[in-house]
């Protein structure tokens, strides 16, 4: 399946992630989720092994008819410390303007500033801050549409193009 998520989806998901949890008494469920982010070290170490000899991917997809890396995705969204932490302040789109422009697209730093997740970041972003031209085109745009086309098709007879429109 593809799309957005079913609320059963969701619900067996939570369901399998947390009888996982559960089931292997970890601590910093997140972490599971997060592993590749941490440092090198023992707790690393014992969530990979532990990732890879119980299947945690498999039993984090079970009766969920999606792939093992989407369900995987969904679960780090949901399980996000800084997932539902609301609107962004003014405040806060004026530092991501400014912060965009420093960082370039590292959404996961950004966010961590900001206090939101990186993928807050990015939705606020493409919503506040990269607004594109809108509107009806003036003469002038009209003018270098029509010349552009013309140059790029090496003629001036490009009246049936655009006929009607």
């Amino acid at each position: 399946m593809k799309g957005y998520w079913q609320h059963a989806e969701v619900e067996q998901l939570e369901k399998n992630f947390n009888a996982f949890v559960k089931e292997h008494n970890v601590t910093n469920p997140y972490d599971l989720l997060k592993h590749k982010a941490l440092k090198k070290g023992p707790r690393k170490s014992y969530l990979m092994n532990l990732i890879r000899r119980e299947n945690f991917y498999i039993k984090l997809a079970f009766g969920i008819r999606r792939t093992l890396y989407c369900c995987y995705v969904k679960a780090r969204t949901m399980y996000h410390p800084l997932h539902h932490k609301g609107r962004m302040s003014d405040e806060n789109i004026k530092k991501l303007k400014v912060l965009q422009n420093e960082y370039g697209n590292k959404w996961t730093m950004i966010g961590e500033k900001l206090d939101h997740s990186g993928w807050a970041c990015v939705s606020s972003y493409r919503s506040h801050c990269s607004k594109k031209n809108q509107g009806i085109w003036s003469k002038e745009e009209e003018i270098q549409l029509v010349q552009a086309i013309k140059d790029e098709l090496e003629t001036e007879d490009i009246e049936d193009l655009f006929y009607g429109l």
